[in-house]
């Protein structure tokens, strides 16, 4: 089990005594978080890269002989070269490292893993089982467990089965595309069944040791002799039975101990889901029997035919086949019963073959055949023998073409006048075996900032050229160019393009390849993995990746939060001329990270960012300027900065340009020059963009109303994991408003959005509790997550549980907390606030009565946009 972080002051028992210590050379012990069966694991932190991990400490029974325990040793290595190999798939925890450490003398086996926060299937089965909320749905239970199964299959390809599948080797991982469930302790259970076996045939007793767990045992593993060997088709069974204890809540297997679970295991005294009281369909119903059946001949043969079935039931196609199939030789060493045994192998793939790997392209070799190739480019070294012609004159032209080339790539900006020849002599040189001089051409392309839509596609023709010719230079031209503001924009491409580089050594393309991971742009969202990239960009000078690492310490993004480390790279990456430092740096300080709130010193640094050429820097001093925090107000120079902010690409100034000409400050309101920046900032990837465009679009305000197309926007966002496109969205489904009405997967958004801190979010799962929307009424919810979002800063929150104080509906009738509540939001400018504590001060409810306060704030309400009130005030 690997446990979220507030585990990590469980306090558990330090069984090895390596808290404190640190393992290798690299692993930090810091704390112990959880311990099973099998195992104890750790909270550690790699000193190296400085990410968080966890460490998993094989526990050898005490009472296996030493033959045993080297066969455990060695065997437990062995599997960790084989899960290195799982942790592909999406769904397996990635194993990072492995090693034996050892304690007076004992050698302990360890694991290094990927740290997960979140719970094991476990405790969601447990929390639900607590909450009455009733057993999941079929839905629900394919939606969750369907991607284990995918893991199952995974690993059955490359000849690997679990053998001890149970919720607490299941693990839901969160993160903002939902929960994703990890699979954990793959061939940890075999490991240990082969000691026990050595153990026994050497002391000829037996010491009730089981290598899996009796409660979700399969008939073979209680009484192999009878059913035959473990395999496949042992994982198939443990699978079934999670299927049927999550749709039921009850355990399949019941007993109250391991006699009692041998006889339900190995006579068929189990529970289906039905027989559980599950309401499910005759596909599901026939799938779970199926996977349980006692003889292993009659089960799906593996994982792989088990994704199968699973998907059929998903898309309502039908039954599950009745047909038994027996476990086919799916791998050598997997036999069923009566096979022979001169079939029972190391685990080699026999079926299922993962297909051979093509040949590494010939291009990254280039990085290793000399210095000529990397002063020159692969060209000049390629064009040095012309087949058939005199080469040597034709070689010496082609270097000097590419020595030209490679002269102005070096320059910060190119200059079209002084350049005009050469450029021209690069762009006719263009071709794979001259990289060099596509780079260069391609960089002219784009350089300008008015350049065309067609000058762009030629520049990223030109980059990928030199790309696929083994430039890493051009790799990185190429990433950038397809994450431009301006497009064309293709984040899947440009994560490749950016990865060939890094791997190639280009520290600006690793930078930018550690961006994607870290926002999940065009490849699965990895913080940590990120965290590495902006580490080894760093320490290798690229002072900008010192800022990125910077901002995962100061918020604790793929890395444990260290506010100081945060501000002492920022300060680094500043002073060595990075202006992403300095504005972290103004961040820092106007956020509290790492000392008190110094808005003063913020705006210094924000000035000194923007005047060396950082955008974002010149974005956070309009900010400054705007609210009047720490400079004096200033909105025109606001304006100015935003502009230009955007006009340097960066999007969020381009969102703040944007609500300024939305909201007519500084200038005449121009809503379709704010609709055309929001869509600008949204087709960029910024999710605020596709939020505010999708508002303007749902209100009609300025521009033509679309709330289809509102609601596709919110759901853009929320697909880029930010959480106010997620509540806005959810909102909608809710409502049924510009999309069909689902309140459910509404409700779950809200719920999502809440959870990740996005106070909207909160209010929009409040309401769903108050108005039972989605799910059951429940005022006493309904109060407390309002006042969450009150307290997160959302005002309308504050109006809303007040009302609920005022009129006693799921908390206690206090009139006085009410009016309080009433004039947080008023003082903020919320106009029914405002209306509401004005007729409280009318007539003495909660607050003294008072008719000239009451006008006033009549009055504010009514300047606010509160009709009701602008006619109390004429009363």
């Amino acid at each position: 089990m690997i446990p979220s972080s507030a585990a990590a002051s469980s306090g558990k028992h330090d069984l090895f005594d390596w808290v404190g210590s640190v393992v290798d050379g690299r692993y930090r012990v810091d704390a112990v978080v959880g311990e099973g069966g099998f195992g104890l694991v750790y909270r550690g932190f790699h000193l190296g890269l400085g990410f968080p991990v966890a460490i998993k400490c094989l526990k050898i029974p005490a009472h296996f002989v030493a033959e045993a325990k080297e066969l455990l040793v060695t065997r437990f290595r062995e599997e960790g070269v084989m899960l290195s190999k799982l942790s592909e798939h999406p769904n397996i925890v990635r194993v990072i490292d492995f090693g034996t450490g050892s304690r007076h003398g004992e050698p302990i086996p360890y694991l290094v893993l990927e740290w997960l926060e979140g719970q094991s299937l476990a405790d969601v089965v447990a929390a639900r089982r607590a909450s009455g909320r009733g057993p999941f749905s079929e839905s629900e239970a394919l939606r969750m467990l369907k991607p284990v199964a995918d893991a199952l299959a995974f690993a059955h390809r490359h000849g690997i089965a679990h053998r001890d599948i149970k919720p607490e080797n299941v693990f839901v991982t969160r993160s903002v595309r939902g929960e994703v469930p990890k699979v954990l302790d793959f061939g940890i259970a075999k490991a240990m069944q082969e000691g026990e076996t050595r153990t026994q045939l050497s002391t000829r007793t037996s010491s009730g040791f089981s290598a899996f767990s009796p409660a979700h045992g399969a008939p073979e593993q209680f009484h192999p002799k009878r059913f035959g060997p473990t395999g496949p088709w042992t994982d198939v069974h443990a699978f079934g039975l999670l299927l049927c204890e999550v749709t039921s809540l009850r355990p399949a297997l019941h007993g109250e101990d391991t006699g009692d679970l041998f006889v339900a295991s190995t006579t068929g005294e189990r529970r289906t889901p039905r027989q559980g009281g599950a309401h499910v369909s005759d596909a599901f119903e026939a799938l779970c029997v199926r996977a349980t059946a006692i003889e292993p001949s009659k089960r799906f043969a593996n994982a792989i035919e088990l994704v199968d079935a699973l998907s059929r039931c998903e898309a309502g196609l039908g039954a599950a086949s009745d047909h038994a199939t027996a476990p086919t030789a799916f791998a050598a060493g997997y036999a069923p019963a009566g096979a022979s045994a001169q079939t029972a192998q190391p685990l080699t793939p026999v079926m299922a073959r993962t297909p051979a790997k093509p040949a590494r392209r010939r291009w990254w070799g280039l990085a290793i055949a000399g210095s000529v190739v990397v002063a020159l480019g692969a060209g000049a070294v390629a064009l040095a023998v012309v087949r058939g012609r005199p080469a040597k004159k034709k070689a010496k032209k082609a270097a000097d073409i590419v020595a030209t080339c490679l002269s102005i790539e070096s320059k910060d900006v190119v200059d079209f006048d002084a350049d005009a020849a050469a450029l021209s002599a690069c762009e006719k040189a263009c071709s794979p075996q001259t990289a060099a001089a596509c780079v260069v051409h391609g960089r002219a392309l784009v350089q300008p900032k008015d350049a065309s839509p067609a000058d762009r596609s030629r520049a990223v023709e030109a980059f990928s050229t030199a790309c696929d010719a083994g430039d890493a230079k051009g790799c990185a031209r190429l990433g950038d160019t397809l994450t431009h503001y301006r497009g064309p924009r293709d984040d899947a491409r440009a994560v490749v393009a950016y990865q060939k580089a890094c791997d190639a050594g280009d520290q600006h393309a690793c930078r930018r390849y550690g961006v994607m991971l870290s926002s999940g742009r065009g490849i699965k969202k990895d913080a940590p993995r990120a965290m590495q990239l902006f580490q080894k960009a760093c320490d290798s000078g690229d002072k900008t990746a010192c800022a990125n690492l910077s901002l995962g310490y100061a918020i604790g993004r793929g890395a444990p939060k260290d506010e100081a480390r945060a501000v002492a790279l920022a300060k680094q990456a500043c002073d060595g001329g990075a202006m992403a430092g300095c504005d972290y740096l103004g961040l820092f300080h106007e956020q509290a990270v790492g000392g008190p709130k110094d808005y003063a010193r913020a705006a210094q640094y924000f000035e000194q960012a923007c005047n060396g050429g950082g955008f974002e820097g010149c974005r956070d001093l309009g900010g400054a300027l705007e609210s009047g925090r720490g400079v004096a107000s200033d909105p025109k120079r606001a304006f100015e900065l935003y502009q230009k902010a955007c006009d340097g690409g960066d999007m969020a100034g381009c969102n703040r340009l944007g609500r300024f000409f939305d909201q007519g400050k500084m200038t005449v309101a121009d809503p379709n020059r704010a609709a055309a920046l929001f869509r600008l900032t949204c087709d960029a990837g910024e999710a605020e963009g596709c939020n505010n465009l999708g508002y303007m679009l749902e209100t009609g305000r300025g521009i033509e109303r679309d709330v289809s197309a509102a609601v596709e926007l919110y759901r853009k966002g929320c697909d880029d994991g930010n959480m106010r496109g997620c509540s806005n969205y959810g909102l909608k489904l809710m409502q049924g408003s510009g999309v069909a009405k689902d309140e459910a997967k509404g409700v779950e958004l809200e719920k999502r959005a809440c959870e990740d801190d996005d106070m909207v979010g909160c209010r929009h799962y409040a309401s769903a509790f108050e108005n039972g929307t989605g799910v059951a009424k429940n005022p006493e919810r309904a109060v407390l997550l309002y006042r969450r979002a009150c307290d997160g800063g959302d005002m309308d929150a504050c109006t809303y549980v007040a009302n609920l104080y005022l009129l006693g509906q799921g908390t206690l009738k206090n009139e006085a907390v009410a009016a309080m509540l009433y004039k947080r939001a008023c003082d903020a400018d919320t106009a029914m606030a405002c209306a509401t504590l004005g007729y409280l001060h009318e007539i003495g409810k909660g607050v003294p009565k008072d008719p000239v306060k009451a006008h006033a704030l009549y009055k504010r309400a009514c300047d606010g946009g509160n009709r009701a009130s602008c006619d109390r005030m004429i009363k």
